[in-house]
């Protein structure tokens, strides 16, 4: 036998057992012929099965249930295998089974819900829909009775109310108790959870006993006793949510039931039947009214946790579109120094550097030999100082991309390939990890190289006694984006779109954490003096947002840094990566 007969078994086998188990315990208050209660808690169970399970065999786990346990009370009053118990046997059954089915059915088509008592309206579509449905095995089971000569036509309209009645609390009362109980409990049982438990299901089983087991003095009087237990049903809802509630009516039906059969409480009346059908009554109302109100106080709080979560979203975009306005803030003044440098400073530098070319070839090497050494710095800090001002211009200057559907694999290779003279000086070895076939992104070859030449230089630079350089590729689904220090990003990207992941792993000395927020101010460098401008992972910054894309710093545990960079790919691209 496979796993999945062996499953389908033991489903069938625990739904039939369920089923006839909780039906013995209602026939044992049923009216003529003695297959009809006011008490049919097996109608929960089915229902419960078909939402749960839904399959073949829950399905003919009721039937079988239904079949054997009219069976069982068939053999007390006549030969169970005679033509007639057999069929009202069979009939019953099939009711039963429909009963669930189209209840399962209606409340997925109208609920659409995993848990179809969460939301207040649809509590009340559960209950409009099962007070329709359970008017399904009511009719075929007492027809079936009625045609066999098990009951008689004239009692037909009592029969089926007390039918109809006892399937209707059956599936108010214990179906939601099941469905509750069956799933993962949410509910953390903390020492003073189990405190407050004990303190909610102590008063209350005294409060049940009084009203349903109490020996008046005054004899048997109208008195309102069972609203006493409506407190604790709202305590129930408030602290412990549909479990709690159900559990709640669970227990107290239980009593009332046990008081009422015995000729105790307000519901007491001329017959047992007539006391239980006016139980049942208050029973399913105080249940109904548990899980609407359970549902109300579940529903505000979802909202409540959506509405905290909306406002941590809104503060973090707040906090992320901050940074942008700031960062563009430097970005604007910045660009209006370099609009100025280029005018006041470009020019009397070249001029400067001309005479300095000027000087070295007229000195005939007479005088003071210091000369050309000393020319030779003044020329260096003017080619240092025309460096710093082509990357401010570069940086300040706003140019259009030269967008393209590419891979990004051939860009770090042209860029790994532009600093192989750095990466062997410094005795540095390259990892390449990445699928079989390159990521596709829309972007600029040239300024993603630049993009990727500058990181790779600050890894370098970061390992000055040789290391590992580590470059990964590949694509992702977004599923969120949460952001910290050392990390740059925009607006673009929503959960759900595909993207395009590089990371730059170094096994340098890192970034401090009071460092990792400035790295992308310009002019902010930690280099010596002469080394850097300050300016590398602003354009770097620069050119990735004007990609629409984001980059993250991050130290590693083992030492060294990650530099993510994130380009958010189309539609198009990923289908053309889906296929390559």
């Amino acid at each position: 036998m496979n796993k999945n007969a062996a499953k389908q078994l033991a489903e069938l086998g625990a739904v039939a057992a369920l089923y006839v188990i909780t039906g013995k315990l209602g026939f044992l208050m049923a009216i003529p012929p003695g297959n009809v209660t006011a008490v049919w808690p097996p109608s929960g169970v089915a229902l419960a099965a078909a939402l749960l399970l839904g399959s073949r065999a829950s399905y003919a786990g009721i039937w079988l249930g239904s079949f054997f346990v009219n069976s069982l009370f068939f053999s007390n009053i006549t030969n169970p295998f005679s033509p007639a118990a057999l069929a009202v046997s069979f009939s019953i059954g099939v009711g039963s089974t429909l009963q669930a089915y189209m209840g399962a059915f209606l409340i997925r088509r109208f609920i659409q819900s995993i848990k179809p008592l969460d939301r207040p309206q649809d509590v009340f579509k559960f209950v409009g829909i099962e007070l329709f449905i359970c008017m399904t095995a009511a009719s075929v089971g007492v027809t079936s009775l009625c045609l066999s000569g098990f009951s008689r036509w004239t009692d037909y309209a009592y029969t089926w109310w007390t039918w109809w009645l006892g399937d209707t609390t059956g599936v108010i009362i214990v179906a939601p108790f099941l469905l509750n109980w069956s799933t993962r409990p949410r509910i953390r049982w903390e020492p003073w959870r189990l405190a407050e438990a004990a303190l909610l299901l102590v008063p209350l089983l005294i409060t049940s006993l009084i009203v349903f087991r109490w020996h008046s003095p005054l004899g048997v009087a109208p008195y309102p006793t069972e609203y006493a237990l409506i407190p604790f049903l709202m305590w129930a809802a408030l602290r412990f949510g549909h479990r709690g509630v159900t559990l709640l009516t669970i227990a107290v039906s239980g009593i009332a039931i046990w008081g009422t059969l015995t000729g105790l409480g307000p519901f007491a009346r001329g017959t047992r039947n007539e006391s239980l059908l006016l139980l049942q009554g208050f029973a399913s109302t105080i249940t109904v009214t548990g899980l609407v109100l359970a549902a109300a106080i579940a529903e505000y709080k979802r909202a409540e946790e959506a509405l905290h979560k909306a406002h941590n979203d809104l503060e973090r975009r707040v906090q992320e579109r901050t940074l942008q306005l700031t960062q563009a803030a430097k970005l604007e003044s910045v660009g209006r120094l370099a609009a100025g440098v280029a005018h006041e400073v470009k020019n009397p530098l070249a001029i400067i550097l001309q005479s300095l070319a000027y000087l070295s070839r007229s000195f005939d090497g007479s005088g003071d030999s210091n000369v050309p050494l000393i020319l030779n710095y003044a020329k260096d800090a003017v080619y240092r100082a025309d460096s710093v001002i082509r990357g401010v211009l570069d940086f300040a200057t706003q140019k259009d991309l030269q967008m393209r559907l590419g891979r990004i694999n051939p860009v770090i290779e042209q860029a790994l390939l532009l600093v192989k003279h750095e990466l062997d000086k410094s005795h540095i070895r390259v990892v390449k990890e990445g699928g079989p076939s390159p990521p596709f992104t829309r972007l600029d070859p040239n300024k993603m190289e630049q993009v990727f030449v500058n990181i790779f230089l600050n890894a370098i630079q970061a390992m000055p006694d040789g290391g590992t350089l580590t470059v990964r590729t590949r694509m992702k689904e977004l599923v969120g984006n949460n952001g910290g220090a050392g990390h740059r990003r925009t607006d673009h990207f929503e959960p759900g779109e595909w993207a395009v992941i590089i990371e730059v792993e170094d096994t340098g000395t890192g970034i401090s954490q009071e460092i990792l927020p400035k790295i992308f101010d310009p002019f902010f460098t930690t280099k010596p003096t002469g080394k850097g401008t300050g300016l590398g992972l602003t354009v770097t910054l620069n050119i990735i947002e004007m990609h629409g894309g984001s980059i993250e710093v991050r130290n590693r545990e083992q030492g060294g840094t990650i530099v993510t960079v994130m380009l958010k790919t189309t539609e198009r691209a990923a289908h053309v990566q889906a296929h390559v």
